[in-house]
């Protein structure tokens, strides 16, 4: 699935979602999956990733750092 679909959940849900699919993949890769098998679980894993990340950014206000799509900071 792509991220931008994960963007419509809340923030909670799609911490539940990646602590399950990272936790799966972890648990499959440790009883012997082969990697290459596992390339859907992998992106599923990554894209709740970018999801996360964006929902975070999106509801911090206070961001340490500007945007650098935004342009120069001028002080």
């Amino acid at each position: 699935m792509d991220h931008t679909n994960f963007l419509r959940l809340d923030l909670e849900a799609l911490k539940v979602m990646y602590v399950d699919a990272a936790t799966r993949l972890k648990e499959a890769l440790l009883n012997g999956a082969e990697w290459k098998a596992l390339q859907e679980l992998r992106h599923d894993v990554t894209e709740l990733e970018i999801a996360l990340y964006k929902k975070i950014r999106s509801t911090d206000d206070s961001a340490p750092f500007p945007d650098p799509a935004s342009g120069p900071v001028t002080t």
